[in-house]
């Protein structure tokens, strides 16, 4: 009976850590795809960022009356609930965390940086 139990136990670990890993997953795919950034009213600058399922997301900056598109690439996974981004500056990684929350039938994204600034992004 005892050596039953502690099957039962083990099944139940390997259970629990196999479905939390699945949740992280779940939430990235909530990410996949290109959106974009509500702007000021002005519109001098158009931002898109699409996310990859490699972990990887592409930044397009459009300013308006330059008409040029500046690139950058990072990347990005969800951790304990937020979604940090990993970018690399002079050899140095540096990792931002947001809080963020889907709305609009997942089609609205807010990402909050402690609680103070937030942007906003549409699903495109």
């Amino acid at each position: 009976m005892n050596k039953h139990i502690i099957i039962l136990g083990i099944a139940l670990l390997l259970l629990a850590v196999g479905l939390s890993g699945c949740t992280e997953q779940d939430e990235k795919s909530r990410f996949i795809g290109a959106w974009r950034a509500e702007t000021p009213e002005n519109g001098e600058v158009e931002i898109i960022l699409t996310f990859y399922n490699n972990g990887s997301v592409k930044t397009t900056s459009t300013l308006s009356y330059h008409g040029e598109d500046e690139t950058e690439w990072s990347n990005y996974e969800i951790k304990n609930g937020k979604m940090c981004g990993i970018s690399q500056f002079n050899g140095n990684y540096n990792s931002t965390c947001f809080d963020y929350e889907f709305t609009n039938e997942g089609n609205r994204l807010t990402l909050r940086y402690e609680g103070v600034s937030s942007i906003v992004l549409n699903k495109i």
